[in-house]
C-alpha cells in the first residue's frame, strides 16, 4: 500500500504486510517530511549531530536540554523494547543521516530484548530504498517473508 503525504512526490509511505494469520511485524518505509527517517531513530543524537539545519529541534519545540521528556516522548530508541522483530536498512553513503544513528539504535533495541537486524547498504545513500526494484527493497521484502508464519 502507498500513501501520500502531500504534493511533494517525495513524501509516501509504503506498507507491507505479510500474509496469513498475525500478529505479524509490519515494515514501513517512509521518506520525504516524516522526521524518524530524515532525522534517525535517536533524535537527541540527531540534535548533537545538527542534521537539517537544526530540524529536530524546531520539530520537538525544544533543545534536548530545555525538555527532555519531548525527546524520551519522540525519539524511536527511547521507545525500546518494541516487543517486535525490527529491520534496519541504511546506506553507508548516506550524506543526510549517518548510519551510526541506525547501528545506535540497534544496540538500545537489543539490550532491550528486542531482536532487531542491521542491513548496511555499501555505496548507497539516503533514496535508494524508495525504488521498488533495488536491492534495499529486496532486502526488506525477503526478510519479510523469512517471518512468515
Amino acid at each position: 500500500m502507498r500513501h501520500s503525504h502531500g504534493s511533494d512526490p517525495h513524501q509516501f509511505s509504503v506498507l507491507r504486510v505479510p500474509a496469513g494469520d498475525g500478529p505479524h511485524p509490519v515494515a514501513v518505509l517512509i521518506h520525504g517530511g516524516f522526521w524518524r527517517d530524515r532525522y534517525g531513530l535517536d533524535l537527541e543524537e540527531a540534535h548533537r549531530l545538527g542534521l537539517g539545519d537544526d530540524v529536530v529541534a524546531q520539530f520537538v519545540g525544544a533543545a534536548p536540554q530545555e525538555a527532555p521528556e519531548r525527546y524520551r516522548d519522540a525519539s524511536p530508541v527511547a521507545r525500546v523494547p518494541t516487543g517486535v522483530p525490527v529491520l534496519l536498512v541504511h546506506g553507508e553513503a548516506d550524506d543526510r543521516v549517518p548510519a551510526s544513528l541506525s547501528r545506535r539504535y540497534a544496540d538500545a533495541a537489543r539490550a532491550a530484548g528486542d531482536v532487531v537486524e542491521v542491513v548496511l547498504r555499501s555505496g548507497e545513500g539516503h533514496f535508494e530504498h524508495l525504488d521498488p526494484s533495488s536491492a534495499a527493497w529486496t532486502a526488506v521484502v525477503d526478510w519479510l517473508e523469512r517471518l512468515r508464519p
